[in-house]
């Protein structure tokens, strides 16, 4: 290895078990220095994915924040581009292996059910969601991004500008989706699930799926939080997933409960207006 004030390191890894053991050398300019042996263990950082150390101070440092600190890392790398069938240096996003992304086109904004595949692969992100347009970068807004933690918090991330690789400067927006993707299992054959919530333009829309036709009674009703009935209507009880909006503008802004009703089986949400 070639530091930049023209020093050399040589460098080789002996083993791996539960961390490193290698050794390296110094270039004096006519022989190389005798071996210096370092073993590495991986519980010297157990907050940190990565081990590092460094050849010119001898000695382990922490290069990383904590593992439950980070979600992103916006860098170059290296990735195998088909075409041109080769390996090219491309400026990007890769992710915490302790999170999953799921891709979705969204030219009309977020579904109201998208059907999402998750992966951990760390360049799910990556770096086409802009494409150079001859005089800068043109960015992919339609492409959305959901980012899954493991507690089953989900974030919905979309690019809106990237300069260019000189600079990497780039502007994304994101919010937190988890109640508009979350449906609850009422029973083993209802689910429901309320989007967006809160709402800013009292337009909200309900998701539901029934599966037993001897439900002859899908309704809802909405509550202010004195215990008044301020709205109601009656879903389908067609069998299979339902989506139906609510125009909610005659309600003042606040803080409501919703009740759900599928035959015997009820379940209530809170609901917010703005």
């Amino acid at each position: 290895m070639e530091y930049i004030d023209g020093s050399y390191k040589k460098f080789f890894i002996e083993s791996y078990a539960s961390g490193y053991n290698f050794k390296f050398s110094s270039w004096d300019g006519s022989a190389w220095s005798a071996d210096t042996n370092v073993s590495l263990p991986n519980t010297n950082n157990p907050n940190n994915i990565f081990n590092y150390y460094s050849l010119q101070n001898e000695s382990e440092v922490i290069a990383e924040p904590g593992s439950s600190d980070w979600d992103f890392v916006f860098r170059k790398y290296d990735t195998f581009l088909n075409p041109p069938g080769q390996y090219y240096n491309v400026t990007g996003v890769l992710h915490n292996p302790n999170i999953e992304i799921a891709e979705n086109d969204e030219p009309s904004g977020m579904h109201a059910n998208p059907d999402l595949t998750f992966s951990d692969d760390i360049n799910t992100i990556g770096y086409n969601w802009k494409a150079f347009g001859g005089t800068g970068f043109v960015v992919d807004s339609d492409k959305a991004f959901y980012i899954k933690y493991t507690d089953n918090t989900i974030y919905r991330l979309t690019f809106t500008e990237f300069s260019g690789t000189s600079s990497g400067d780039l502007t994304f927006v994101y919010e937190d989706v988890t109640a508009s993707l979350s449906i609850e299992d009422i029973s083993k054959n209802v689910s429901f699930g309320i989007y967006p919530n809160p709402s800013t333009d009292k337009q909200i829309n309900l998701v539901y799926d029934v599966n037993d036709l001897s439900s002859d009674k899908n309704d809802v009703a909405i509550y202010s939080t004195t215990g008044q009935k301020v709205f109601q209507t009656t879903l389908s009880s067609n069998q299979g997933f339902r989506n139906k909006s609510l125009d909610l503008s005659s309600l003042s802004d606040g803080v409501y409960l919703l009740q759900f009703t599928s035959g015997t089986f009820t379940t209530t949400k809170k609901i917010i207006l703005k």
